[in-house]
């Protein structure tokens, strides 16, 4: 948390009454850290707009935290006097009761930063004390009139998307993300989150009634797969998508060109990032029945997180005959907060002799989905 007042003073390196905001445009998540579980659903949602790495600052969620070697205090205050910030400041008894806390709000106020209200279950616009104004309208969490909620839900992401530059996302995905959000903010005040219990996500009706979910159909009703090959000809590889699959068609120009360090690849960008973990803590498996033509051999599948990691990393041995593949996600990593972000789900056709032969082949993928 950051400490920008010290002994009623703000501390600066700089000339009294003068601070250059020489820096970024960011979000300072100023917030008690007995409150880390609210905040943390809080970030979720920043992320879910696109904000990047380096335009929050959350000093109780990495990687959002104060940087390795760094002094806690020094840094911080360095944040607030040469950035332009949006402080959001999330409200409650905790918050109040937290020194630091307050010299985030004396620091935020005194250097004219703009800032919107959270109100966390349990706290009011009466409670509110201090040099911020208890009469500027903020959001409460635990609303009870939905409609009022989710607006200024939505007046806030159109802000943010405004201020920073963000790309609009279609209206459904935004309305299931702040309803996850939601629930998931409901199952904290109830104790869900403090008990070790999943929180929610769009996912949690399919699992808990044991559906079979269509990753295809999802991810095809508003996105394109996307191909990608490290070669500056984009063109070597098509794909067509069906109702049930997708072909990804590869040629080459010369078979000479095929070398270990060349690919060519099919996969899904999940923007923002799908919370996969209910569906591995549920016993859920990724399946589907996958094809190559005479040149094709062996494929790689790839699962990434946003971190980048590999969370299925194997080999597709393929041939002209159609083949069932089923990969348990509960054999795959022992965490299970790494499936709380994936990114990517990749099919890499690399460019060597192991794998391909030739200079032309097409994989052939049907029936993607997650199933029990």
């Amino acid at each position: 948390m950051l400490v920008g007042v010290v002994d009623g003073k703000i501390k600066s390196t700089e000339k009294e009454g003068i601070f250059m905001k020489t820096g970024m445009h960011k979000i300072f998540i100023s917030h008690s850290s007995k409150d880390a579980e609210y905040v943390r659903e809080i970030v979720n949602l920043l992320e879910v707009l696109g904000l990047r790495k380096d335009e929050i600052v959350c000093s109780s969620m990495p990687p959002y935290c104060v940087p390795l070697d760094n002094k806690v205090y020094d840094w911080l205050i360095n944040e607030f006097q040469q950035n332009k910030l949006r402080v959001i400041y999330i409200l409650s008894e905790n918050y109040y009761a937290s020194a630091a806390s307050l010299n985030e709000m004396g620091a935020a106020w005194a250097l004219k930063q703009e800032w919107t209200g959270i109100l966390l279950p349990g706290f009011s616009f009466d409670d509110i004390t201090g040099c911020i104004d208890k009469t500027r309208i903020g959001i409460k969490l635990d609303d009870t009139d939905k409609d009022t909620l989710n607006y200024r839900l939505e007046e806030l992401k159109d802000i943010l998307v405004e201020e920073f530059g963000l790309r609009s996302m279609p209206p459904i995905i935004w309305e299931r993300k702040r309803n996850e959000f939601l629930r998931n903010i409901e199952l904290i005040t109830k104790g869900a989150g403090d008990n070790g219990k999943t929180l929610l996500t769009r996912f949690s009706d399919f699992i808990e009634k044991g559906k079979t979910f269509d990753l295809l159909g999802d991810y095809t009703e508003f996105c394109d797969i996307k191909s990608c090959v490290n070669k500056e000809a984009q063109n070597i590889i098509k794909i067509n998508t069906y109702q049930n699959g997708f072909d990804a068609k590869v040629e080459v120009d010369d078979e000479k060109e095929l070398n270990q360090e060349g690919f060519a690849m099919a996969f899904f960008k999940y923007v923002p990032c799908e919370n996969w973990r209910e569906f591995r803590e549920s016993g859920y498996h990724l399946e589907f029945d996958a094809a190559g033509t005479e040149n094709l051999h062996t494929v790689q599948l790839e699962v990434k997180n946003s971190e980048g990691y590999k969370i299925i990393d194997e080999p597709l041995y393929v041939s002209t005959m159609e083949s069932h593949f089923s990969i348990p996600l509960s054999k795959k990593m022992r965490d299970s907060s790494v499936w709380e972000s994936v990114s990517e789900l990749c099919f890499t056709m690399l460019f060597n002799k192991d794998c391909v032969t030739g200079n032309k082949w097409t994989l052939s993928v049907r029936n993607l989905k997650l199933s029990k």
